[in-house]
């Protein structure tokens, strides 16, 4: 007999033990269902981590593009700062936040498996010669709610399913069955 006769008649009898208990059936199709959400639901956190990218370089863009303007206006005489803290010649203006710069961290191939990451790993952070109080002490403005529940994604979902199986696996050793 050869390998792959063993493997077909394997795989017959698993199909028939499987089409013969319908909750298998509704299992799989729960796991499918479960995998399809995860899939959905990573996508669309990543399109909105990609626009938040988008936004946020685009902010940054016209902010810089403000202060040249300015900066050049001054040396010209057409620009008077209102206050110290508005001058953009001013070096401790310009290096605390208004000429910081984005680090971009791009979403990954496999980014829209594990966006629970995304909280960890911020898409994008404002660099600039601020302390690091500033940096460590950033204010999150999502829902506490939100954050404690977590999202729900494949990498939780692959989790979830290898810990069932490691259970199923200890129950059978415990009764005796290897």
């Amino acid at each position: 007999m050869t390998p792959s006769f063993l493997f077909g008649e394997a795989f017959r009898h698993e199909r028939r033990l499987f089409s013969a208990d319908r909750l298998t059936a509704l299992i799989v199709l729960i796991l499918l269902a479960a995998i399809g959400y995860g899939i959905h639901n990573g996508k669309a956190w990543v399109e909105k981590q990609q626009q938040a990218v988008s936004a946020a370089q685009a902010e940054e863009k016209a902010r810089l593009k403000e202060s040249r303007d300015n900066l050049i206006a001054m040396e010209d005489g057409r620009y008077v700062a209102s206050s110290s803290f508005r001058n953009p010649a001013n070096p401790l203006w310009v290096g605390n936040r208004h000429a910081a710069t984005y680090a971009v961290l791009p979403p990954t191939a496999l980014a829209l498996t594990a966006i629970g990451q995304s909280d960890l790993n911020p898409p994008y952070m404002a660099v600039s010669a601020d302390s690091k109080e500033t940096f460590l002490f950033n204010e999150e403005i999502e829902n506490p709610a939100n954050l404690l529940i977590g999202y729900f994604d494949l990498a939780f979902f692959y989790r979830i399913s290898f810990a069932a199986a490691y259970h199923r696996a200890v129950l059978q050793c415990s009764f005796g069955r290897t």
